[in-house]
């Protein structure tokens, strides 16, 4: 795996070759899913889908497995339940261009992960800033532990002072549960102060370590998604964009979801049956606030930076 195409050969549970994610799936514990895995009939046809896996089992559905789709919630204040509205519905703040922004991942929920219990999530995150004459890919690499069924409360700094070009920003998460022992111990360091600011970019110069920063976490992301019992458990890209693409999330300040839904469920989904809390992380029913959504999901937020 090269750090060029380092995005499309991590590959999740999902988009293995079944006999590949029996043997992921057994490592973790999930025998039972690995044996109905290995005894299912394959289909091979015209339109069969990377996510095929859950037609095949024909088992309750398993939220790792689903792809991504992106909501997003204006900040209010005084309003502790934010609607949601798809991310390429919205109108894009074009005063956002060629300005700083600062991307916080602020809460994760994971519903299920194959092993259960807490998960030790190893995240990169990739965007592109603009320089003076070009535009950079810049990676971010830090890690959480997360428990099923509870939202955390992270509230990391990713980027401070990304620069967006008058298109906009690219941006691509990738998350690795690492249940390897030994490779625990190694995750241990990306808790020490250095890891917790974030990527700070407060020059349009062009940052040699900044570069090596962005290889090493690669590096670490691509080498430990293989070893025993660890997983890519999810990754997504989305564009931060201005145009009217209705396949692209739009730019503006506020929060962003990325959730794992069905895919047989996209086309259906209805946002406005949903709320989002931004203090307690919380995805609910609008009309049950008791009912919290059976999905797992991410929460970003983008704000115009301000130097201190």
């Amino acid at each position: 795996m090269t750090t060029e195409n380092w995005f499309d050969d991590l590959l999740t549970i999902g988009e293995l070759p079944p006999q590949d994610a029996a043997a992921k799936l057994r490592e973790v514990g999930e025998d039972e899913l690995a044996d109905a895995l290995e005894t299912a009939q394959y289909k091979v046809t015209a339109d069969s889908t990377k996510f095929g896996i859950l037609e095949d089992l024909r088992l309750r559905p398993q939220p790792w497995l689903h792809p991504h789709i992106f909501g997003y919630s204006a900040p209010e204040l005084n309003n502790a339940e934010l609607s949601i509205q798809s991310a390429s519905d919205i109108n894009a703040d074009h005063t956002l261009q060629n300005t700083p922004i600062q991307i916080i991942l602020k809460q994760m929920y994971v519903e299920a992960y194959p092993g259960g219990g807490t998960h030790q999530i190893l995240f990169n995150f990739e965007a592109t800033h603009q320089l003076n004459d070009h535009v950079e890919s810049l990676n971010f690499t830090t890690t959480q532990r997360v428990r099923e069924k509870s939202v955390a409360n992270i509230n990391q700094p990713i980027f401070t002072a990304l620069n967006v070009s008058v298109q906009g920003a690219a941006f691509r998460c990738a998350a690795v549960n690492v249940k390897n022992e030994e490779d625990e111990r190694i995750l241990k360091r990306l808790e020490s102060p250095l890891f917790q600011p974030g990527l700070t970019l407060f020059t349009m110069i062009a940052n040699p370590a900044i570069a090596l920063f962005s290889e090493l976490g690669i590096a670490l992301i691509s080498s430990l998604a293989n070893h025993y019992k660890n997983y890519t458990a999810q990754k997504f890209e989305m564009g931060f964009d201005f145009s009217n693409d209705s396949t692209r999330a739009r730019l503006a300040e506020g929060y962003y979801v990325a959730i794992q839904i069905p895919e047989d469920m996209q086309l259906v989904w209805d946002w406005d049956q949903w709320v989002y809390n931004p203090t307690n992380g919380q995805i609910v029913s609008q009309s049950d606030p008791t009912e919290v959504i059976p999905y797992n999901y991410l929460v970003f937020s983008v704000s115009r930076y301000k130097e201190k």
